[in-house]
């Protein structure tokens, strides 16, 4: 019986090591592919024609499919909303849009 136990617990720590490793590949590999949430965001902010301080409520969000990455960027300033959608791989803006903020909600 304490063999079972033995052998239960290699594999169990040959799995952990093989998931920690695929993972951390998979987290580098993000890492190094895409641009980044700061550059995005970035990218949105000079083409607004703003920098970091004149703006507020800022959100950045990683999305993803099958095909394709992208960065949603939105932002608030002087009365108006901004929102980009930025390629996470070439950093180029594949929309905008700038409406103003409704009172009240």
């Amino acid at each position: 019986m304490k063999k079972g136990w033995k052998t239960a617990v290699i594999v169990l720590i040959v799995l952990l090591v093989l998931g920690g490793a695929v993972g951390g590949y998979f987290i580098w590999r993000h890492q190094t592919s895409y641009i980044g949430g700061d550059k995005a965001l970035q990218t949105a902010l000079d083409q607004a024609g703003l920098t970091s301080a004149q703006v507020y409520d800022i959100d950045t969000e990683f999305e993803k499919d099958k095909y394709s990455a992208w960065y949603e960027v939105e932002f608030e300033s002087g009365g108006t909303e901004y929102d980009y959608i930025i390629d996470a791989v070439s950093g180029s803006i594949l929309s905008s849009s700038a409406k103003p903020e409704h009172a009240g909600g």
